[in-house]
């Protein structure tokens, strides 16, 4: 028995010490992608929701499995109702993160990332006699999980819980049809209860890797 047990120890540390490495001076390109598109009807009146976004990367490997880099990112929503009711916004970000890589066997590593981010966000919504407009900038940290898949030792699709942790600033003006503009501040901690709901697609590609 104790003989089976060391067996098994020792082919469990040898499949985890004998992964690919993501080798000190790669670079790692890719990013996210995502898109969503949806019609609903509630008494024979339609609504429209769409939206998509668009964050690239790059990262430089500093350590074998330790990789320090930039993300942008881009999204763009609109809904439109039947009553004449519109509303659209645009976020524009930059920033900066660092990931570590733990491999879990052949092909599969387990990650954790942290973000230092900046966003704008510009929205406005209008309808037949009012106008609304509203801008913002933050500055936030996040922290989350995610694992990845080698297709190739140059290509990994991954999933990621996006937002399990974070903490931000958000500075917001404020402008409303027929009242006065306003402007107003807040410091937020957010703990996600539901990660699933916010899983992230992605992709990486690694230049240099042995």
């Amino acid at each position: 028995m104790k003989t089976t047990t060391l067996f098994c120890l020792s082919l469990v540390f040898f499949t985890f010490s004998t992964q690919a490495q993501i080798s000190k001076g790669s670079v790692l390109l890719g990013g996210n992608i995502g898109f969503s598109n949806s019609e609903t009807s509630n008494n024979s009146n339609e609504y429209k929701n769409q939206s998509y976004n668009v964050s690239p990367s790059l990262g430089f490997v500093v350590k074998d499995n330790q990789v320090f880099g930039l993300n942008l990112s881009y999204s763009y929503g609109i809904f439109k109702s039947p009553v004449n009711q519109k509303s659209e916004s645009t976020t524009y970000g930059a920033g900066i993160f660092h990931r570590r890589y733990l491999p879990l066997g052949k092909s599969f590593y387990l990650y954790g990332e942290g973000q230092l981010n900046t966003d704008f966000t510009n929205q406005e919504q209008s309808s037949v006699s009012t106008v609304y407009k509203m801008t913002s900038n933050s500055v936030g940290v996040d922290l989350f999980p995610g694992v990845a898949y080698a297709i190739s030792k140059k290509f990994h699709l991954e999933i990621g819980m996006s937002d399990l942790i974070s903490l931000g600033y958000y500075s917001v003006k404020q402008h409303n049809t027929g009242l006065p503009d306003s402007r107003n501040s807040q410091l937020t901690f957010r703990v996600n209860a539901n990660p699933a709901s916010d899983l992230s697609l992605g992709f990486r590609i690694l230049l240099g890797n042995k």
